[in-house]
Parts: structure tokens; C-alpha cells; sequence
């Protein structure tokens, strides 16, 4: 692949440190590429640099660009072509997102004969199939033209062919192929087996943002319930920010002698913070992958989230990683229930789980599929 240069079109590089971590890993395995990415801040820019590739990000977006779509793809797409140099058909574009970055890729590609591959991602399936219905006919185009479409996890891949014509989703299934997103080989780097910090209480733990789709309430509703049933628990809660952050700050305030809240914590808290838990319950409505499923599988803690969502059908082992068939607190607690009643060994089971999407391995499967389309 020395003559061939990787593109990355990713319009979410800026918010998400996960693909610096791949593209770093990449680099590592000496694939040349570029990451291109248009942004709506200029805070956003110079975020998550790396020596090692070249990124671009470039301020063009503003707020009506998320209602004027087709006139947002034309000004990505001329913005790409001034600051990519010496594109070609040489070149292979991977697409990050199937709507905002693969329509710009579909464009390139009936211009330059340029090869592409899209993934497809929680806003593809949540926002825009569900809101924007006038923009079908383009999503066809753009899995019809692409030469791979990856999928995080089988439950997307089975929900977007399953609504396609026969005939579309008989082309559909021929190409597709489910990459999760991975973490860095130090995640998995411990002699954890050894020094497990054991307890008898059930140890229950939330990591993530206090958006209404995580249902971090009806979470806190469940572990009170689990109390009232006589189940020796405790909750603790990481993160914050999103749009049911005050309601939820609220509930909080109100269970701080049996709920502990922590805010925000750095990395190597979080590692401590999963290694000294036993479930971890993420109970979103919509989870494109969630890197804090493969986290806290790393350091031994199994996991709970929506079936459908997230790692499903990714992890086999249901004494580890459960799937909520639906939102509920009664769902969530037989869950709970469910999972503490497996044996501490099921912690070795947790980290072999996630050994399965270091990086490494991850990005040794991108470049297998880069060659295979060059």
C-alpha cells in the first residue's frame, strides 16, 4: 500500500478521541493517510493532533448547515478538494459517518473514479433515516457505490438491511462487515486476575454523560429498588454534561448518603474506578459501539446495555455482557440480579472478552480490507 493514501472523512474527529486512536495504530503499521474534518468551532480545531498523520480541520460549518444538507455536502466537498492535495483515484476515502461524510465520498467518487468506504454509525439510523426521509434515495446511492460498508456491531447492520428492498439488501449484505471500535493495547496491559479488590457488596457503577437517551434516572430508580428488595449494593456515577444534566444532578443531590457521584474523572481514575466495580449498566436507548462496554470489560467488570444497541451480538459469553430486551426498572434489576449471581471467575472471562478489540487487531482488519479494495 506504499503508492496508496488513506482519506478519512470524519466529521466527528474533533469530539471523539476514539479515532485518534485508531488512526494513530494505523500510522503505526505505516498507512499513509490524511484526516479531513469539517468543524463547526473554532475550539474544535488543533484537538487531538498527532505527529504522525496529517489532520485538517477546517472551520466551514455553520448551525443552518444542519437543515441546508445538500448545500453543507457542496461546501465540504469544495473545501476538501482545496485543502487535499493532489487527490486522485489513487487515493481511497473512508467515510466515517453514511450520510454526512459518505455523500461527500459519493460525490468525489462520480468525479475522480475515487474508491470509498462508509461506515455506518447511531446518527445514520437514529437521526437521519428516522428525520429525513428526503434523504433515502441518497443513502441508497451512497451504500450502492461504496466497496465496503462497516458496521460497528451486528445489531445496526440487521436493523438497516432489514428495511432495504430485496434486491438492495441482497447487494448490501454481500459487502458489509462489522469492525467495532477498539482500545488501546495499555487498556489490556495489567495482571488483573491477581489483584481484583473483592468485595461481597455488589458494586454497581454508570460512566457516561447525563443525556435523556442514557436514562441515568430510571438507572437510579432500579438501584432503589434493588435497596428495597434487601440487595446489598452500591451505585457510583462518573461523568455529566448533556441534556438532562440538571434533572439528574438533582436526583443526585437527593441520594447522596447511598449514591456516590464523582463528575468527571480522568483516565486513570476511570481504569481504578472499573477495576473496583462489578456491573457496569449503561442503559442508552440508541448506542452506536460505547468504548466503556470494552473498558470496563478490560479491567473485569461485566456490562449491562440495550439489546439491539451498543456491543451486541459481539460478545457471545451472556454471563458478562447482558442486553436489556427493553427500557424498564424492572428490566434493568432482573439484569442486575441476573449477572451477580455468576461466579468472581467471570472476571477472566471480562478481560479475554476484550482482548478481542485491542487496536492492534482492529487495525490490522482496516488494512486488510484497504488492500483488498486497492
Amino acid at each position: 500500500m506504499k503508492n496508496t493514501r488513506i482519506i478519512h472523512i470524519c466529521n466527528d474527529y474533533s469530539k471523539q478521541a476514539l479515532y485518534k486512536a485508531l488512526f494513530s495504530s494505523l500510522s503505526r503499521k505505516n498507512v499513509n493517510q490524511e484526516v479531513y474534518v469539517p468543524v463547526r468551532s473554532e475550539k474544535e480545531i488543533g484537538k487531538y493532533h498527532d505527529p504522525n498523520f496529517n489532520v485538517i480541520q477546517s472551520h466551514i460549518l455553520k448551525p443552518i448547515d444542519r437543515i441546508m444538507f445538500r448545500c453543507k455536502i457542496t461546501k465540504i466537498q469544495n473545501d476538501f478538494l482545496k485543502n487535499i492535495k493532489n487527490f486522485s483515484s489513487n487515493d481511497i476515502i473512508h467515510a466515517h459517518f453514511l450520510y454526512s461524510d459518505g455523500a461527500v465520498a459519493l460525490n468525489l467518487k462520480r468525479i475522480f473514479n475515487t474508491k470509498y468506504i462508509v461506515a455506518v454509525r447511531n446518527t445514520d439510523l437514529n437521526y437521519f433515516l428516522k428525520f429525513r426521509p428526503d434523504l433515502y434515495f441518497l443513502m441508497i446511492s451512497i451504500l450502492k457505490e461504496a466497496e465496503k460498508v462497516i458496521f460497528l456491531n451486528h445489531g445496526y447492520m440487521n436493523r438497516l438491511i432489514n428495511i432495504l428492498s430485496d434486491k438492495n439488501r441482497m447487494l448490501l449484505s454481500s459487502k458489509s462487515l462489522v469492525i467495532p471500535n477498539g482500545i488501546d493495547d495499555d487498556w489490556l496491559d495489567n495482571n488483573f486476575e491477581t489483584k481484583k479488590n473483592f468485595s461481597n457488596k455488589l458494586r454497581l457503577l454508570y460512566v457516561g454523560d447525563f443525556t435523556k437517551n442514557k436514562n441515568v434516572p430510571m438507572l437510579v430508580q432500579a438501584y432503589t429498588k434493588l435497596q428495597n428488595m434487601g440487595i446489598d449494593a452500591s451505585l457510583t456515577i462518573a461523568g455529566g454534561g448533556g441534556d438532562a444534566h440538571n434533572e439528574v444532578i438533582k436526583i443526585l443531590d437527593n441520594k447522596s448518603d447511598s449514591i456516590k457521584y464523582l463528575g468527571r474523572i480522568n483516565r486513570d481514575e476511570l481504569k481504578n474506578l472499573y477495576g473496583c466495580s462489578d456491573i457496569l449498566i449503561v442503559p442508552s436507548r440508541h448506542e452506536t459501539f460505547g468504548m466503556v462496554f470494552i473498558e470496563a470489560l478490560s479491567q473485569g467488570c461485566k456490562v449491562i446495555f440495550k439489546e439491539g444497541e451498543a456491543i451486541t451480538g459481539l460478545i457471545d459469553d451472556t454471563s458478562i455482557a447482558h442486553g436489556l430486551k427493553k427500557i424498564s426498572v424492572t428490566e434493568i434489576v432482573q439484569s442486575i440480579i441476573r449477572l451477580s449471581k455468576n461466579e468472581k471467575s467471570s472476571r477472566a472471562k471480562c478481560i479475554n472478552a476484550a482482548k478481542e478489540f485491542s487496536l492492534s487487531k482492529l487495525s490490522k482488519k482496516y488494512i486488510e480490507l484497504y488492500e483488498e479494495i486497492f
